[in-house]
């Protein structure tokens, strides 16, 4: 068998010192696991070595004493744990109980990959006897894979035929199955919410486990096989919860990475680059088809949404905008801004951008009754270097609509591009001024009941056609020419002239019309 010694010899490990000085570095190690979950009982083999970031123990230094006990009843030759992460330095208290144990306690650097060591050690480790062929193809050519895709479709698409297993993990977060078959669904809608691990299901049994990230569910997976095969199950329990493991972490990893690179993209980098080709090149990286011209749908939630996670509603949004706009998955993408805003970006496909803006109007609304939002969005964004001006006009606008307290709005391009210009104004000076443009209508509705300011603006709207007014407001056109006739009157003769100056009273129409003022 392998051992401790044997590894640092052949320069396995890149950067690490050793922290115990009484333990025995020739102990024989049988296996290799990644260590990040607090119920580590369950998952710890004798004589295996354990690799961690110590996520679960951080600064408890009992939950580590814990650890070196159950260690040691496993006979575990060591841990290597990945400090300046989650744990700056073991404690001088916990070395001594580590000698005491006989663990030996290496540190790595903090750009240690623990995925890469994972590989190396299995890789001196392929050659020895008691490495089954199964457990070998697993750990060393889908890990390899995973590197790459880190995605649990990898491990149903690379189980060995030959294995007499089936598998079935499910997504907590896009609440998504990936299986290996049809009777690991039924089997799955039949025992997802058992509390047992293993579960008997006439001839087959079942093996089920969560794996964690942060303290929240992040995968269930389950194994089945047949009553005679069932020595199997605890072996690919074991290879199975480090694989997933491996694949959250390695997408929390790419998250973080596409997050970075979305953020540059929305606000400096597209603007500091002259050729498109590199942003699209490097979009490919995270698995986005970028193609130019874009749109961009900034949704602000204030309050509402039934406690429901964030990243449940994005993922419900996105669905909707693909639906809507004609894209495909890999030709949007989102980001979370100040945890309240979700931006979404996505390819133009020549279909007007207000009708998903809509379409998530309604899913916002569904989701929770009492949501208080505001939808915004930008479309045919042909060039790289305008993104980050329109970016910032988006959320301009929607300060500026939470400033004044309006909420529950699709805000279109023409409003957004009106804020902008408006930025530089003193908004209250401007309100007391557009509001006394159209005090004089506001007063007659108040007394007479008449709807002028809406009659007004859409008289605008449908440019000057009696015809279409009327028809848009679903009254006759004589009701119309009454209406108009009493705005004349307000406003003096010659109001409709095209020589009056009535600007700012379609502004001012219009914001009220929005609730500004």
């Amino acid at each position: 068998m392998i051992s401790l010694a044997k590894l640092l010899e052949k320069g396995v490990f890149d950067s690490y010192k050793v922290l115990t000085e009484e333990t025995d570095l020739n102990l024989p190690i049988s296996g290799v696991s990644i260590l990040e979950t607090p119920d580590f009982e369950k998952y710890i083999v004798d004589q295996t070595l354990i690799l961690t970031t110590f996520y679960i123990i951080k600064k408890d230094t009992r939950l580590f004493r814990s650890l070196l006990k159950t260690l040691q009843e496993h006979k575990t030759p060591g841990i290597v744990i990945k400090l300046h992460r989650f744990i700056d330095e073991i404690p001088d208290s916990i070395i001594q109980e580590a000698n005491k144990c006989g663990i030996c306690i290496i540190g790595l650097d903090y750009d240690a990959n623990l995925s890469s060591l994972y590989r190396r050690i299995y890789a001196e480790m392929q050659s020895m006897d008691y490495l089954e062929r199964n457990y070998r193809s697993i750990l060393s050519e889908v890990l390899t894979v995973i590197e790459n895709d880190p995605s649990t479709r990898v491990l149903v698409e690379h189980k060995d035929p030959n294995d007499k297993i089936e598998l079935l993990f499910y997504n907590y977060e896009t609440e998504k199955i990936t299986k290996s078959s049809d009777q690991m669904e039924d089997l799955f809608l039949k025992h997802q919410n058992s509390n047992e691990q293993f579960i008997k299901d006439k001839n087959t049994i079942l093996f089920k486990d969560i794996v964690e990230y942060g303290g929240e569910p992040a995968y269930l997976y389950m194994i089945a096989a047949n009553e005679e095969n069932r020595n199997l199950l605890e072996m690919y329990a074991e290879v199975y919860h480090i694989l997933v493991t491996f694949i959250v972490q390695k997408k929390k990893e790419l998250l973080h990475q596409q997050d970075r690179f979305l953020n540059n993209f929305i606000t400096n980098i597209a603007s500091a680059r002259t050729d498109q080709k590199d942003i699209v090149k490097e979009s490919k990286i995270y698995n986005w088809d970028i193609v130019f011209p874009i749109f961009l749908i900034l949704v602000s939630i204030r309050e509402g949404t039934s406690n429901r996670p964030m990243t449940k509603i994005a993922l419900t949004l996105k669905d909707t905008i693909i639906k809507n706009s004609g894209c495909n998955n890999n030709e949007i993408k989102f980001i979370f801004i100040d945890d309240d805003k979700i931006l979404f970006i996505a390819n133009e496909k020549g279909k007007d951008v207000s009708y998903s803006a809509a379409a998530v109007k309604s899913v916002l609304e569904e989701i929770d009754n009492g949501i208080v939002y505001i939808v915004s969005y930008a479309g045919k964004i042909a060039t790289a270097e305008s993104i980050p001006s329109r970016y910032r006009s988006l959320m301009d606008a929607n300060t500026y609509l939470l400033q004044n307290n309006v909420s529950s709005q699709i805000v279109p391009p023409a409003l957004i591009e009106l804020i902008r210009l408006m930025k530089g104004f003193n908004s209250k000076e401007l309100n007391v001024l557009l509001t006394e443009q159209i005090r004089p209508l506001i007063e007659y509705e108040k007394e007479h009941g008449m709807p002028l300011c809406e009659t007004l603006l859409t008289y605008y709207q449908q440019h000057f056609s009696i015809k279409e007014t009327a028809d848009k407001l679903f009254i006759h056109y004589n009701t119309l020419k009454y209406r108009l006739s009493i705005i004349e009157k307000i406003y003096g003769d010659g109001f409709f002239d095209t020589q009056y100056d009535y600007v700012t009273i379609l502004l001012a129409l219009y914001m009220h019309s929005i609730g500004v003022i």
